[in-house]
């Protein structure tokens, strides 16, 4: 095996908090489309909200507090050392961060995987098995719509 010399940078531009969640959470519904027997494997990568969980479900046990406190070090320091190996000095810019963005990660993955309603571009779709994206009838939109297209 031969990794590539060549790191690629993608800038997606500047979103709000709504549009990336929209674009998250179609990313994941896709996703869980095309490979559906792969999604529910994604969960494992979700190693901090693991622990969180594991740390309520002992009763704040001594081992949930382990794996609280091992897990953030490990992630941090792979994207430490990953940072500085590809020299992307962004990322480590962000790295006190991860923990917030494991979880939201953890809870769009978790969104994804319960609906159908996409947005793109602005337009609402309903997502079908088969991948093709059905336009639902556009309406007036508000904070109530921005919330729907998140439900199932």
């Amino acid at each position: 095996m031969h990794l590539s010399d060549y790191v690629v940078a993608t800038v997606l531009g500047a979103t709000r908090f709504p549009e990336q969640c929209h674009r998250e959470v179609r990313w994941n519904r896709c996703a869980r489309v095309s490979r559906p027997w792969c999604y529910p494997g994604l969960l494992v990568t979700f190693s901090i909200p693991l622990a969180l969980l594991l740390l309520v479900l002992s009763g704040f046990a001594a081992a949930g507090w382990q794996a609280l406190t091992v897990s953030p070090a490990v992630r941090w320091l792979a994207a430490y050392l990953i940072s500085g190996y590809t020299g992307d000095s962004e990322s480590r810019r962000w790295l006190l961060w991860l923990p917030v963005r494991d979880l939201l990660s953890a809870v769009v993955w978790l969104v994804g995987g319960l609906g159908r309603r996409i947005v793109w571009r602005g337009d609402r779709f309903l997502l079908r098995a088969d991948g093709r994206m059905e336009p639902l009838q556009q309406g007036t939109r508000s904070w109530l719509t921005d919330l729907m297209a998140w439900m199932p």
